[in-house]
C-alpha cells in the first residue's frame, strides 16, 4: 500500500525552497506510488491553494498521512501552524514522525515537538532521513540514495545559507514561561471557538489538544494530562476522558495563582478559552448527551 508524507514546514521563501527540494528527493527515492503533501506546491496545484479553507485542508491531510517530516528553522520553531500540524500528527498517532533541524537551530530547539525523532539537515542527516523513508515506504535503497542526497543539498546550498545568516541575526526571544503571545491567543480562539459540541467528542477533543499545545511553553504542566486524554479518546475511555478532563480543570487553575505573582491577561484569556472548552467536552461525555 503507498504511503503518504506530510511535509509541514513555514512559508518563508527559504524554508519552501528547502521543502520543495526535500519533497523531490523523497519521490526519487520512496517506492512508486509514494506521495508527499507539502502546503506551499502551489505550481502543481496539490498544495492549499489562495482562498481555500486552510484548516480543513490540514486537517484532511494530515488525517491521510502516514509519516510527518518538520522542518525546523528560526522562522518555524514553535511556531503556531508547526505545533498544530504536529499536535495532530502526535494525537493521530502517525507511525514515523521526523524533525529536521536546519542550523543554526538545535534539537533544543524542537520545544514541544521533541518527542519527534530528529536530525539535523546536513548530508548525513539527510542520507539517514531518506534512507529511513526510502525503506518505510516499501522500497529497498540503492546506489542512487547517496546520489539523490548530494543532489539535494546542492540544491538548498542557497537557502541553507540564508537560514543561517538569518538565524544568527535574529534575536527572538523563546517563548517565555507563563507567557502568551496575543498571535498564540488568537489561535486559541479560533481553533476552540470554532468547535461545537455537534461536530463530536473526538474532534473537540483533537482541537482542544491541539491549542493546549500551542501553550505548552508557558504552561508545561498541561502536557501530561493532555497525553492521557488523547490515550483514553484512542480506546472511547469515556470515564478515563473525564477523568482527564477533572486533571485538566486542576492544571488550568494553578495559572490563577501563578499569575498573581507574575501577570500576563493573554494568559488568563486563553486559560479562560481551554477552560470553557473543556467544560464542553465534559458536558459531552455525561449520559444524557
Amino acid at each position: 500500500m503507498s504511503k503518504t508524507i506530510f511535509l509541514s514546514h513555514s512559508h518563508q521563501p527559504d524554508d519552501q525552497a528547502l521543502a520543495k527540494g526535500l519533497q523531490e528527493a523523497i519521490l526519487e527515492c520512496c517506492a512508486e506510488g509514494t506521495k508527499v503533501f507539502r502546503s506551499s506546491d502551489l505550481h502543481s496545484k496539490q498544495g492549499v491553494m489562495y482562498g481555500e479553507d486552510w484548516y480543513a485542508r490540514i486537517d484532511a491531510e494530515v488525517d491521510k498521512a502516514d509519516a510527518m517530516v518538520a522542518l525546523i528553522t528560526p522562522a518555524s520553531a514553535l511556531k503556531p501552524w508547526i505545533l498544530y500540524e504536529a499536535g495532530f500528527a502526535r494525537g493521530k498517532k502517525i507511525e514515523l514522525q521526523y524533525g529536521l533541524v536546519v542550523p543554526p537551530s538545535s534539537q533544543a530547539d524542537l520545544g514541544p515537538l521533541s518527542p519527534m525523532q530528529s536530525a539535523l539537515f546536513t548530508k548525513e542527516g539527510m542520507q539517514k532521513v531518506l534512507r529511513e523513508l526510502t525503506e518505510f515506504s516499501g522500497a529497498r535503497p540503492n546506489a542512487q540514495l547517496e546520489r539523490v542526497t548530494n543532489q539535494l543539498m546542492n540544491t538548498v546550498a542557497a537557502p541553507l545559507i540564508n537560514i543561517r545568516r538569518s538565524g544568527e541575526k535574529r534575536q527572538e526571544p523563546p517563548p517565555a514561561f507563563l507567557k502568551v503571545s496575543d498571535d498564540l491567543l488568537k489561535s486559541i480562539d479560533f481553533f476552540l471557538n470554532t468547535t461545537k459540541s455537534s461536530q463530536g467528542t473526538p474532534e473537540m477533543i483533537r482541537r482542544w489538544a491541539a491549542a493546549a499545545s500551542l501553550c505548552s511553553a508557558a504552561i508545561p504542566w498541561l502536557q501530561p494530562a493532555v497525553a492521557q486524554l488523547w490515550e483514553t479518546m484512542l480506546i472511547d475511555d469515556a470515564k478515563g476522558m473525564k477523568l482527564a478532563c477533572r486533571e485538566l480543570n486542576l492544571a488550568l487553575g494553578l495559572v490563577e495563582e501563578l499569575t498573581n505573582i507574575q501577570p500576563n491577561q493573554n494568559l488568563e484569556d486563553a486559560c479562560s478559552i481551554l477552560g470553557e472548552a473543556l467544560d464542553r467536552i465534559n458536558d459531552s461525555l455525561s449520559p444524557t448527551n
